[in-house]
């Protein structure tokens, strides 16, 4: 119910005095809790389920991206100092279809779309892009992609990233991206 019909819900008596609610507001809006209770407890069991994978990949972000950070301020992203951060980055990714699935699972307890973005494809992307490794590049936006994960949070998406590598790389972008699928 939203915030609409909680108001229709509202009832004046004819000598105007202060509405008052609906008996049925209170045993709905109890139903509704009840209802998002379950489904926290439930998600909550997947998230318990998934625990191991969750440290990890977190554990993962926070170190990728205070190496990146790095690297990028000093300059070193285009020397061997990098490859310890490619490394990580791949071990995150290497978790993506664990992750998914456990998206997946608390997206049926919520009805909702699972999450489309999965920030490891998106940083690896663009070390390689930085190291001017436009194959590698497009190779990551397609593999996240193919597992679900079209959003980089820019306005084209990983199609979007591919279109622009292919550009500085001087390919056609139509040999990498169905369009059919945007």
């Amino acid at each position: 119910m939203g915030l609409f019909g909680f108001v229709k819900k509202f009832k004046s008596n004819k000598n105007n005095e202060s509405p008052r609610l609906n008996i049925d507001i209170k045993t709905e809006v109890e139903q509704d809790w009840n209802d998002f209770a379950l489904r926290a407890h439930q998600a909550e069991k997947i998230r318990e389920k998934y625990k191991n994978i969750i440290d990890l990949h977190n554990e993962y972000i926070e170190k990728y991206e205070k190496m990146y950070s790095v690297l990028l301020n000093s300059n070193l992203l285009k020397t061997e100092n990098a490859e310890g951060l490619i490394k990580l980055i791949l071990a995150d990714i290497e978790i993506a279809p664990e992750w998914k699935a456990m998206d997946y699972e608390i997206s049926k307890v919520y009805e909702t779309e699972p999450i489309r973005y999965y920030p490891a494809f998106t940083r690896l992307a663009l070390v390689y892009e930085k190291r001017e490794e436009y194959a590698k590049a497009i190779e990551i936006c397609q593999q996240a992609i193919e597992l679900g994960y079209d959003n980089d949070k820019t306005k084209g998406g990983m199609q979007g990233r591919i279109a622009r590598l292919c550009k500085k790389a001087g390919l056609n972008p139509l040999d990498y991206i169905d369009i059919s699928d945007i």
